[in-house]
């Protein structure tokens, strides 16, 4: 099931984007969770029927986030490895769509990551641009765009 985050996920969500992602942007998912699940920005939760919380999250920008990213920038996604390959973050890109008025949703994904690269183009997205040193480490991003 994808539903809008409350405050009581807080602590869980916050525990994937620190262990999961490489620059995680806390800032912005404490705006999320502190304003009505109907603004912008916006975060999503998967949490599957055998399960008490999110195993996995989307945070989202309606409105774009720079001249770039345009459209709804997906921000942040993020799946527990052990529930991979599930289906959990297609079904949060979809309801990232159902969600957003925007014609466009784009994000960012590190050059380096090729499962999440191959992940982004079977769901639509094609290569924008090149960010170089995008990344805290140095590691180029590369801007993704899908119509929806």
């Amino acid at each position: 099931m994808i539903r809008s985050a409350s405050s009581a996920d807080r602590g869980r969500i916050g525990s994937l984007q620190q262990s999961l992602l490489s620059s995680p942007w806390p800032e912005l998912l404490a705006l999320a969770l502190e304003q009505p699940a109907d603004e912008s920005p916006f975060c999503l939760v998967a949490v599957p029927a055998e399960h008490a919380g999110p195993i996995g999250y989307a945070l989202a920008i309606d409105g774009g986030h720079d001249d770039d990213a345009t459209g709804c920038y997906v921000a942040e996604i993020a799946v527990e490895p052990a529930h991979r390959r599930e289906g959990h973050a297609t079904a949060l890109l979809e309801a990232v769509t159902a969600r957003t008025v925007a014609t466009e949703l784009s994000l960012s994904a590190r050059a380096d990551d090729d499962d999440a690269i191959a992940f982004y183009r079977a769901n639509g997205f094609e290569l924008v641009k090149r960010k170089p040193n995008e990344y805290d480490d140095g590691v180029d991003g590369l801007l993704l765009k899908k119509r929806i």
